[in-house]
């Protein structure tokens, strides 16, 4: 089975021209950056939402012209085409930089060296708490690919920001451990995250509040807004994550 059965023929898809082998584009829009269809990426989207996280918005993506397309007789022909894009998020005038670009990366304490390029203390409080809106999706979601796929943003005024959230397709794989890497801090084990949130106690806060989250719920919401076919996907797959994600987050809040 493969992931992009998952779209009825009444599934919204985006019909762009690939330019290469990340972007492609529409006519009077943004560029569109894509990439192998994973319906992680429309899951931890959902999951952002719930929290208020930035994240982009994905959507199915189609590359052919419209006249050829009118003329497949099974949609599935072209179905190796189907990926998953996003437009451009970047604003004009704001800097949007990689950890691994930034000078201090991988130093000790980076993770206080980041909060010292704000603005202010009110820079730095709103700063602290997009960090750790997107530490705890990803910490509950098992994220095993953050460092380097998150954009810092420096805007004209001075302010620093985390940039919109992407790519979750390494997510929901029951056996991540208790590992987690992000640009400036690695947590190993338990004890980790425990005296991290000594220093920075709303992290209790935000991971609390996934032990609410009803993830078969969430899957189901993202079908019916984008017209997905969940019939051939593992649902039980993500039951035992939740189960498993679940026990650690109650380890972690001890």
């Amino acid at each position: 089975m493969h992931e992009f059965e998952i779209i009825y023929k009444r599934t919204p898809i985006v019909l762009a021209k690939r330019k290469n082998e990340a972007i492609a584009t529409f006519p009077g829009m943004p560029l569109i950056y894509h990439k192998d269809f994973d319906l992680n990426e429309f899951i931890c989207v959902e999951l952002a939402k719930v929290r208020g996280v930035r994240s982009v918005e994905y959507f199915p993506v189609l590359f052919d012209s419209i006249e050829n397309s009118l003329k497949i007789r099974n949609f599935f022909d072209k179905c190796l085409a189907i990926r998953v894009g996003s437009f451009d998020f970047k604003e004009d005038g704001v800097m949007y930089v990689t950890g691994p670009s930034l000078p201090f990366y991988g130093k000790e304490n980076d993770f206080e060296l980041l909060l010292s390029m704000c603005l202010d203390d009110e820079n730095r409080e709103i700063f602290i708490d997009e960090l750790l809106e997107t530490y705890a999706l990803d910490i509950y979601s098992g994220q095993l690919d953050r460092p380097s796929n998150m954009y810092y943003e420096f805007y004209p005024d001075g302010e620093v920001h985390v940039s919109k959230m992407f790519d979750f397709e390494q997510s929901f794989e029951s056996g991540f451990g208790d590992f987690y890497e992000a640009d400036f801090h690695i947590f190993r084990e338990i004890s980790d995250y425990q005296e991290f949130m000594v220093k920075y106690p709303s992290l209790k806060d935000k991971l609390k509040s996934y032990l609410d989250v009803d993830l078969e719920r969430i899957i189901w919401k993202v079908a019916l807004s984008r017209k997905f076919n969940l019939s051939k996907i593992d649902m039980d797959k993500y039951k035992r994550f939740d189960e498993y994600t679940h026990k650690k987050l109650e380890k972690i809040l001890r």
